[in-house]
This record gives structure tokens, C-alpha cells and sequence, in this order.
């Protein structure tokens, strides 16, 4: 806060230094920090010399005397900052309890933990007398920490050991899922790079292991080794009669079952004109002298790897199945690019011919691949796979396994990789009998609880959708600022929430500001490999779930982010239910009207699997993009964090929309984003917005 007018001094005579540092171009620095609210209140919030910087997250102590104040046993609080060696400074409390009362510092660091953001909360918390006081009868809370003792404590948020045998091994299985060297049991989940993807793997691992089947719920709930080790000695004393079998090898040979999310993906085939849609290029850009004969051999070596690359789907009388083909033998021809003008550009140009051709999954396995030739040391590996056997994360597995495999080619040794105990089939099998009886109807019913009275979501279409629709697509991309990223992840680490739920909170009140709806709801595609064993395996995992939104009472910025993560978190864990079961249990089969993927006709999701990248016998092999030119879904946000900034990607359906119009919807998304970071404490109403993104009256 600065001040200036007739009652304030023009200066300090004859002291220049003390001038620069008491003036900035005419006003006065009071020292104090300030808010303006919208009705032009101008609040004191706290001197800025008291301001405790922790790691970069600034704290008014005022905010946390005010809560620790509220405890009935408290009669005065003076918060302030405690050196720390990890953060710089940490939040450190000294309060005095009211005569004939009686209170724990434990207990006070609970009382705040309930009330205030989590980095908020006073690390070391001292019950005194009487506070230390100045000449003047005021707490000075610069230096308090000193006076009291508690300059010299060491931080203890990551260097916490393990204290017991379940500790232990949950430090080890965080440690291996966080990709972390050291993993003290104080450290939290979401400040050591956790996110719901890994939250998932988490949930995986301790069940194979600690043989305990926690939730993603427990997982934010409790966000700490320590927290969540209780949590599994509790569950160890119950007893699940509802419990997932192992995952092995099924039975016998022949046609499999198909997995829920095959039956889910094919029906909405069925249920539109044949098209090239469903096709995903995934392509490798090849950097290197290459042998070709060694990638010839690679190639062929994956596909026999992988029975999902080399399965057919065939109609009998129990339903639609998939049926490996033995002695299938995978080639790889080769097309000379390089004389071309512009090589790069006809690679591009030859993975869009490739992927608008649809396949005959009855008759032929699902891919097609080839070899492009753009230089002597350029090549690139043109691959288009059918979803139904192949998805994000099967990318990173197929990349690392060809590059395994080319490289011990290249030097005429055999292959290092170990025969796989289990296929894709198994998985179908597996998920076939383990989703049934109890199991099945307790999802349904949480299901049926979260998506009571759910309507469509409007989305900003320029145009109807025809009757006889094409599936035609287009793709603009954004990249949100670096530092506006930071401030949303920042945000959503003080709700307890990710990037991603943060970003959903916007992009939910950017489409109900769009569509005037208080109810919104997208699709989110979880990646469904929570089984021990199918990391490592290519096929169809993943399964749309349900997000879904109440926009109602113009809640604040960060009361939608609380919002967001309560209903994401309870969608995650229920994940396990397919969205086609539940679109039959629920009555939501698309109308004729509807999009054929209703009620997850446009999705919202983080990018966050492995990136397909390995080197071997000195070739680079990195994903090389390229489009396809087809829409199964009205609109698929995708976001992917990089050093610059947060990518955001849209796919759309041209039947629906024009790239102006969804070039202008990330144009507001990442404008309202800003905004909600900005003022996170103001209500939705008094944000400023773009103009695209104010919509109707509300």
C-alpha cells in the first residue's frame, strides 16, 4: 500500500537513501500489504516485512492468527515465519490458552489443518504464558522466532524416515511411483509431483503388494506416507468380500471375450455411418543411421509380441470376440520420400492417406505401417492402429519394446526382453468375470448417485448436428503461460486438488458460462491399467468416466476448485465401471439426435502418460505427429505440461464447428483460467472475463 496528498511528508531531509527506499514516483510505502475488493474497500491485510514466504507460497500471518483464535482454548495467537533450510521460511504460531483450558499443540495443528490450506498451517506451534512483547506493549513478529528458539529447527516435511514396517514399504512403493530418491513420511503426494494418473499406479502397486485395496479417495485424503499407513492398517483389519482375483494367463486358446471398453468403442461404430474415425496415427520419427533390416525384424518381433496388434474381431453366436492370429508375420515395406521438395510435409501428407481409410477388423489385424525413407540418417515409421487394440499409453510400451528390439538386431544378438506372461485377452477375461455381483451393483449405485438428474451439456456449436454425419475433424492448439500454469497448480495444491481438476473447474465454467447451464458435465478417459501386469501390455485400457459439475450459487474461484475435486475424486474412484454398462443401467443411450458417444461426446483430459521416446544402437526414436482428419467426438481438450506453458490441444468435429469458433473457445479458456488464478477468493460473477467467455445472463 503507497500513499500520497497534503497530509503526507514531501520527503526526508538531506537523507536521499532513506527517500529511495520511503518513495516510489511520489507515493509514500506504507509497509503495509492490501487488498481492494470490488466495492472499492481497501482492506489491511498484514505489514510486509511479517509476510512468511514458504517455498514461494506467500502467507498473511493475520489469515492464520484468526483461525488458530477461533479454537475455544485460545486466548491470543501470534503467527510468524521460522527459518527453514528446504523452504526458507516456514509458518511457525506462538498462542497463550485461556485460564482453566487445556490444549495440545497437535491439537491446534489439527484445529487449523481443518480450516486453512495445507501450506498454511503452523509447522511448529508453541503454547506459552505470555507472548514476547516490544518496548511499546506490541508483538513483534519479526525476530520472534529467534527470541523463542525456533531459528535453529531443521525441516522436517521431507526427511521424516519411515517409523514402521508399513511406512517402510509405502515409502518404497511412493519412492518407485514418484520416480523420487528419498520419500519422507511427511512429504505429501501432490507436492512430490503426484497427480490422478499416478495416484492410480499408487493404488495398483499397494494393492499387489501390501495386498490392501485402498481408493483414489484414500489417496487424497490421505496425502502423506504416514497418514495413508494408517489408513492401510485399518483396512487390514476389515474384511472386503468384494475383492478383484489376481490377473492371470485365462484358460484354454481361441476367441476371447472383448474388454468393456472394446465392447464401449465398437458400439459407437455400430451406431454411426462407417468411417475412418476411430483410426489413431502413431507414428515414430527415426533419427540415425538406420538399419532397416534390424527395424524390418523389430517390427515384426513387436507385433508377435503383442497379440493385440495381430487380433482380429469376429461375430459368433455369443457376441462379438477377438481371436488372435497364430503365425501372423508382420511386413514392413519401404517408400522413398527423399527426393521429394518437402519430405517432411509428404510423410504427413502419406500418414493422412493411410489413417482416413478404414479397416476391416474382421478380416485383417489392425494396423497399417510402413517404412518412409527422407534421408540417409531420417527416417520415419508411419503406423496407424485401429482404437480398439491400441491407446495412449500403448504408444510408450510399443516404442520402448521396438527400440529394445532394434537394437539388439542391429548388433546381431537376440532379443533381451522376456516372454509376457499375460496378453490382452487375458485382461478381457479378467475384467469379464472380476466386474460382477456385489462388486458391480456397489458402482452402479455410487454411480447412479453421482449422475442423478443428468441432462447434455450445450456445447458452442455453429451448426446442428446432420442427420448423416461425416466425422470430419480439425485440431487448433494454444499454449497457456508458463507462470499462469504455476499459479493454477499452486491453486489447486491449496484446495488439496491437481492441475488437472483445476483446469476442469475452468473449463466446466467456461462452457456453463457458454451454454447458461449451472450443471456440466464432459468425459474424462482414465487409463485404466490398475491391475499389476498391464503397464506392459498394448491394447484398449482406458474408460471414460463421467466429470461432471455444479456450477449453482456463483460459488468463489476456489469453492469451485473444492467442488471440482469432491466429485472428480469420487468419479475416479468408481473408475473401475464401464461406461458402457453404465450408460445401459442409467438410460442414457445417445437419442437419434445425440452424438453417438453421448454422454461423453466431448472430453476434457491431461496428457500425462509416458512419452514415447528410447535410443538404441545410435537411432532416436521420438513420436512424430500427424493427424487424421476424423472426429469421433464433438470435442476432445487435451492438455499436455511443458516447460513453456500448459498445451492445450482441441480436436473438433467440423460437422459442429468452424476452427474460428474453437480457436476463440481456447482463446477464452485460457483467458478465464488467468482470471480465476488471479482471484481466487472472488466470486465467479466478479471475475474479469473475456468477452466470448461471459455468455448469457446467469
Amino acid at each position: 500500500m503507497v500513499i500520497r496528498g497534503p497530509g503526507v511528508m514531501a520527503g526526508y531531509v538531506g537523507d536521499k537513501e532513506a527517500n529511495e527506499r520511503a518513495f516510489m514516483d511520489g507515493w509514500f510505502r506504507t509497509g503495509d500489504e492490501g487488498a481492494l475488493d470490488a466495492d472499492g474497500y481497501l482492506t489491511i491485510t498484514g505489514r510486509l516485512k511479517e509476510i512468511i514466504n514458504r517455498g514461494g507460497e506467500k502467507i498473511a500471518p493475520r489469515e492464520v492468527d484468526e483461525v488458530l483464535l477461533d479454537h475455544p482454548c485460545v486466548a491470543e495467537a501470534v503467527t510468524f515465519a521460522v527459518p527453514d533450510p528446504a523452504l526458507g521460511e516456514e509458518v511457525g504460531a506462538a498462542v497463550v490458552l485461556k485460564p482453566g483450558t487445556t490444549a495440545s499443540a497437535s491439537d491446534l495443528e489439527a484445529f487449523a489443518a481443518e480450516r486453512l490450506a495445507y501450506f498454511k498451517v503452523p509447522r511448529h506451534l508453541v503454547i506459552l504464558e505470555s507472548l514476547p512483547k516490544g518496548a511499546t506493549g506490541k508483538i513483534q513478529r519479526v525476530g520472534l522466532a529467534r527470541k523463542l528458539g525456533l531459528d535453529r529447527v531443521e525441516s522436517k516435511a521431507d526427511e521424516t524416515p519411515p517409523r514402521t514396517a508399513t511406512e517402510t514399504e509405502l515409502a518404497r512403493i511412493w519412492s518407485d511411483v514418484l520416480r523420487a530418491p528419498r520419500v519422507g513420511v511427511l512429504a505429501r503426494f501432490l507436492d512430490l509431483g503426484g497427480d490422478s494418473i499416478l495416484a492410480a499406479e499408487l493404488v495398483a502397486r499397494v494393492r499387489e503388494e501390501l495386498g490392501v485395496d485402498l481408493t483414489l479417495t484414500d489417496v487424497f485424503d490421505t496425502p502423506t506416507v504416514a497418514e495413508m499407513a494408517v489408513r492401510i492398517e485399518e483396512k487390514r483389519s476389515r474384511v472386503f468380500d468384494a475383492a478383484w482375483p489376481a490377473l492371470l494367463p485365462r484358460a484354454g486358446s481361441g476367441p476371447a471375450p472383448l474388454s468393456f471398453s472394446q465392447d464401449w468403442w465398437l458400439s459407437i461404430e455400430d451406431r454411426a455411418p462407417p468411417s475412418a474415425a476411430s483410426n489413431r496415427p502413431s507414428s515414430l520419427r527415426l533419427r540415425g543411421k538406420l538399419d532397416a533390416e534390424a527395424l524390418k525384424r523389430a517390427f515384426a518381433g513387436v507385433v508377435d509380441r503383442h497379440e493385440s496388434l495381430r487380433t482380429v474381431f469376429v461375430h459368433t453366436d455369443s457376441g462379438r470376440k477377438q481371436r488372435p492370429l497364430d503365425g501372423f508375420s508382420a511386413a514392413l515395406e519401404t517408400t522413398d520420400l527423399s527426393a521429394r521438395d518437402a519430405p517432411v510435409e509428404a510423410a504427413r501428407a502419406a500418414i493422412l492417406e493411410a489413417a482416413r481409410e478404414p479397416f476391416d477388423l474382421a478380416a485383417r489385424p489392425p494396423f497399417r505401417a510402413r517404412l518412409l525413407r527422407l534421408a540417409d540418417d531420417d527416417h520415419v515409421l508411419l503406423f496407424v492402429v485401429h482404437h480398439a487394440a491400441f491407446d495412449g499409453w500403448s504408444m510408450a510400451v510399443f516404442t520402448r519394446d521396438l527400440a529394445a528390439l532394434y537394437g539388439a538386431f542391429a548388433k546381431n544378438g537376440p532379443s533381451p526382453l522376456a516372454e509376457p506372461t499375460l496378453q490382452y485377452a487375458d485382461f478381457a477375461a479378467w475384467q469379464r468375470a472380476g466386474l460382477s455381483g456385489q462388486r458391480r451393483e456397489g458402482l452402479l449405485k455410487s454411480w447412479r448417485l453421482l449422475l442423478e438428474g443428468l441432462k447434455p451439456t450445450p456445447l458452442p456449436a455453429d451448426r446442428p448436428r446432420p442427420a448423416v454425419p461425416s466425422l470430419t475433424g480439425g485440431t487448433v492448439r494454444r499454449l497457456v503461460p508458463a507462470s499462469v500454469m504455476a499459479a493454477a497448480r499452486a491453486l489447486g495444491a491449496e484446495e488439496n486438488a491437481t492441475l488437472y481438476m483445476t483446469c476442469l473447474a475452468c473449463f466446466h465454467f467456461l462452457l456453463g458460462r457458454l451454454g447458461g447451464a449451472d450443471d456440466v458435465a464432459t468425459g474424462c478417459l482414465v487409463n485404466g491399467r490398475t491391475a499389476e501386469g498391464t503397464q506392459d501390455l498394448v491394447g484398449l485400457f482406458f474408460n471414460p468416466i463421467v466429470m461432471r459439475t455444479d456450477l449453482s450459487g456463483d460459488p468463489s474461484v476456489r469453492a469451485l476448485v473444492s467442488r471440482v475435486r469432491c466429485q472428480a475424486v469420487a468419479a475416479l474412484a468408481h473408475q473401475e465401471m464401464p461406461i458402457g454398462e453404465l450408460i445401459e443401467a442409467l438410460g442414457l443411450t445417445p437419442g437419434a439426435g445425440d452424438s453417438p458417444a453421448a454422454p461423453v461426446n466431448a472430453l476434457f483430459q491431461m496428457r500425462n502418460f509416458p512419452p514415447p521416446r528410447a535410443d538404441a544402437a545410435g537411432v532416436g526414436f521420438r513420436e512424430f505427429k500427424g493427424e487424421s482428419g476424423m472426429a469421433r467426438f464433438d470435442l476432445t481438450f487435451d492438455l499436455e505440461e511443458g516447460e513453456d506453458g500448459l498445451g492445450c490441444v482441441l480436436d473438433f468435429n467440423r460437422d459442429l464447428f468452424d476452427a474460428g469458433t474453437c480457436e476463440t473457445l481456447l482463446a477464452d479458456f485460457s483467458a478465464t483460467l488467468e482470471a480465476m488464478v488471479a482471484k481466487p477468493d472472488s466470486p465467479l460473477s466478479a471475475l474479469d472475463l473475456p468477452l466470448g467467455a461471459r455468455g448469457g445472463a446467469r
